[in-house]
């Protein structure tokens, strides 16, 4: 198996279940098509922890709440042509809470209301009229 896949609940059971009858690894492995590391680090999981389930992972916190993100969106959806900016810091002065520019970003692409404004064009002149149909 290539690199940093993660082996299915199912294969470990089997790993497990062979290594119990005391098969050897390389058995193991070739029975399972897996490699022998695969085989080996599930092995070493069981034995230390006597678990095959992974550990939880911890991940970075949310610095906002649902509801903050629900205001954020808000304040986009109230005034089309306030930036990101200015909704991060009118949020920092109602809230005490700092947030980046980039969160608000994020926020705003997810829900798809990107920063893109319309930029007004000039109208047409008759001579530029002219022009194009000739």
């Amino acid at each position: 198996m290539g690199r940093n896949k993660n082996l299915t609940m199912e294969i470990r059971g089997a790993v497990i279940a062979l290594y119990n009858q005391h098969k050897n690894q390389r058995y193991i492995a070739e029975k399972l098509n897996i490699s022998k590391t695969a085989v080996q680090q599930t092995i070493k999981k069981f034995r230390n922890s006597n678990n095959i389930m992974d550990k939880s992972k911890s991940g970075r916190p949310r610095i906002t709440t649902q509801a903050l993100d629900q205001q954020i969106i808000l304040l986009s959806k109230r005034n089309r042509k306030r930036t990101a900016p200015e909704i991060a810091s009118e949020i920092e002065k109602t809230t005490l809470k700092k947030i980046s520019v980039t969160t608000v970003k994020r926020w705003l692409m997810e829900a798809n209301l990107g920063g893109l404004i319309a930029i007004r064009k000039p109208f047409l002149r008759r001579n530029s009229k002219a022009k194009r149909l000739a």
